[in-house]
């Protein structure tokens, strides 16, 4: 993408204008118009394929016959005579279907009963060009764009029912706006549908001329006044399967936001009243929704300035992983116990907003008290994680996870700074990033290992059986720590494995324990390669140990990556084959073959990683095996 538009150069810019500019760019690459909104296309590249969102077809559209990815490109090959080697039939051809219709439903309040109704697109047809013109010199034929709409158009609601239809623009007739109006307690409900009404077969060139592009149907109060309002649960009492008390905390928890419509064939987009979420002055359709989702972050002790019964607590938890880490037996409970204490307090603030109805919460009593209710049972289930470190083996282990987790930490920022200044060691990357800032917990984290602690550590916990069993799910956006945490379980889990041995005939030291699925390719990859730097942290410490405590085991800790298909080989002789072609290549790729070298660069001291050098398919064994690159010795998984 081109940035050259802005006169301060895209190192200037702020962030949020940055990001606005992106947005625009890639919204007029998908929708357009990119050249204005007279622009020209050329006929080999007519609109309609030009542009691939916000479009609505004729309603006699043909709709396009398309092959399978699959089938394109391929040959027959001849038989054998014998029904071998043979093609399968290609499958049938697939129908690209167009919509010719969108809309939205919204809310008005009840004493509203006339609105404002703008519908705007762009209409292309062929004609001579004024600026481009052929290798002779005359005008070239284009797809010329002429906007279409845009004006307002007086929509009274009337009684219920359907609504009286508007014509958009004269010159298009067939392209008109339907609706219906119903009320519901003291508020109305309004659909509305742009729909394209025109027959392609009226029109030159398939059609062409026929479709609408760049489609906008927006709602507003005549006056500007901000007469949306948030939609209700109509008709969810009648759903047996609807699960009552989520929608009910799910109102509570959004009581300042609100679904002020909802889109069908299409997004829509509310303006806010000033100061309010929860009403608009208008509704519009968009092709390319957009959203802002806040960062989740962790509350510090200086955030509870207000209530000291949370702060004091608060400020006594200790979250330093190495702290953690090399703590007593004795010192631990001291160390985290008052992050029970704290978020018992936090509670019963919480509790005392409730009974008094503070910040709109008078309606939400009763989702607001089962609420309290889970948080109380997490805050026993936290101290009871506490209460099980007083067991030497539970203690044990989580000493090894937060050990483990901080050197996991601090490689992962020494790896990121190593590569930015390619002449840093790395010990001295190390010394620059071990601070306590950058290996301690965040609340939420250690409070999640913390109630998670006396399950793992009992195979027969009542939350790890039966009807009584336990999924705790961290569900926020990206950036707020979800990894850290359950890598910090999957610490523990390693540990707590080895040092109870064998269990129920099964040994501790074999077997997976802990199993990792992302749905996205390249998200995998960065979680495996922080995974990666865990596991380094996990057999270093076993290593030390494990002459002091032979229970650590002989065997090392490991972890392997499974994408499959053409991601990664699927059995050792396509690994094999992958690094013999990779081998002969200029280019060290193996070619079509999936390949076994998921790693660019070492997880423990970020050295690039190479396939001829660093990669070994043991045949025997049935494992490939990637090794660190580092020739300086200071790696010590080299």
């Amino acid at each position: 993408m081109s940035t050259q538009a802005s006169p301060n150069g895209p190192l200037s810019r702020s962030p949020s204008r940055l990001r606005d500019e992106l947005e625009r760019m890639v919204r007029d690459d998908l929708i357009g118009p990119v050249g204005g909104d007279f622009e020209e296309l050329s006929t080999s590249e007519p609109a309609s394929e030009r542009y691939l969102a916000g479009m609505l077809a004729p309603r006699k559209y043909q709709a396009v016959q398309t092959v399978p990815d699959e089938e394109l490109g391929t040959v027959t090959p001849a038989g054998d005579g014998n029904g071998e080697g043979k093609a399968e039939p290609p499958a049938p051809a697939i129908e690209q279907l167009m919509p010719s219709a969108f809309g939205m439903t919204f809310v008005v309040q009840g004493d509203c009963m006339e609105l404002q109704v703008i519908a705007s697109w762009g209409a292309y047809t062929r004609g001579r060009s004024e600026v481009a013109v052929t290798p002779e010199g005359r005008p070239r034929t284009m797809w010329q764009r002429c906007p279409a709409g845009g004006a307002p158009k007086q929509l009274a609601l009337g009684a219920d029912g359907d609504l009286p239809e508007l014509v958009p623009d004269a010159d298009q007739p067939e392209v008109v706006v339907r609706g219906r109006v119903r009320t519901h307690g003291d508020c109305r409900i309004v659909t509305l549908f742009l729909v394209n009404g025109q027959d392609e077969t009226d029109f030159e060139r398939a059609g062409q001329a026929a479709w609408l592009f760049q489609v906008r149907l927006t709602v507003q109060a005549p006056d500007g006044d901000a007469v949306f309002v948030r939609r209700p649960l109509a008709g969810a009492e009648a759903i047996p399967e609807i699960d009552r008390d989520e929608l009910a905390s799910l109102d509570m928890l959004f009581r300042h936001e609100g679904e002020l419509a909802v889109g069908h064939g299409i997004a829509t987009h509310a303006v806010h009243a000033t100061g309010k979420r929860n009403r608009a002055t208008r509704i519009e359709t968009t092709a390319m929704p957009t959203a802002d989702v806040p960062l989740t972050e962790a509350p510090e002790v200086k955030d509870f300035d207000s209530s000291p019964e949370i702060q004091e607590p608060f400020a006594r938890v200790v979250a330093d992983m190495r702290s953690l880490g090399e703590a007593s037996d004795d010192e631990l409970g001291p160390m985290l116990m008052p992050l029970a204490d704290a978020y018992e307090a936090w509670i019963d603030v919480q509790q005392r907003r409730l009974d008094e109805g503070d910040d709109d919460l008078g309606p939400h009593t009763t989702p607001g008290t089962d609420n309290l209710d889970a948080c109380r049972a997490a805050a026993a289930r936290m101290r009871l994680g506490v209460d099980a470190l007083t067991n030497p083996d539970v203690a044990e282990a989580f000493r090894f996870a937060n050990l483990a987790m901080w050197q996991q930490r601090v490689h992962t920022l020494a790896g990121e700074a190593r590569r930015k200044a390619g002449d840093l060691s790395l010990a001295d990357a190390l010394a620059r990033v071990d601070e306590p800032s950058n290996r301690s917990w965040r609340p939420f984290q250690l409070a999640f290992v913390l109630l998670n602690l006396p399950a793992l550590a009992d195979p027969c916990h009542a939350e790890r059986t039966g009807d009584e069993g336990l999924v705790d799910l961290l569900f926020f956006p990206t950036g707020g720590g979800k990894t850290e945490a359950y890598l910090g379980l999957t610490a523990f889990t390693l540990a707590i494995r080895r040092l109870q041995g064998e269990v129920g005939g099964r040994s501790g030291a074999d077997g997976v324990a802990v199993l990792m699925r992302y749905t996205l390719r390249l998200l995998t990859l960065q979680q495996f390669q922080r995974a990666a730097a865990l596991m380094c942290a996990c057999e270093l410490l076993r290593r030390d140990r494990i002459l002091a405590d032979p229970r650590w085991g002989t065997t090392p800790f490991r972890i392997g990556l499974w994408v499959g298909r053409k991601s990664t080989p699927t059995n050792t002789n396509q690994a094999i084959d992958w690094v013999q072609r990779a081998a002969r290549s200029p280019t060290g790729s193996g070619g079509a073959t999936g390949s076994p070298m998921q790693l660019a660069r070492c997880p423990w001291c970020s050295t690039d990683l190479k396939p001829g050098r660093d990669l070994k398919v043991d045949k025997d064994r049935g494992r490939t095996l990637l090794f660190c690159g580092d020739t300086t010795g200071a790696c010590v998984h080299r």
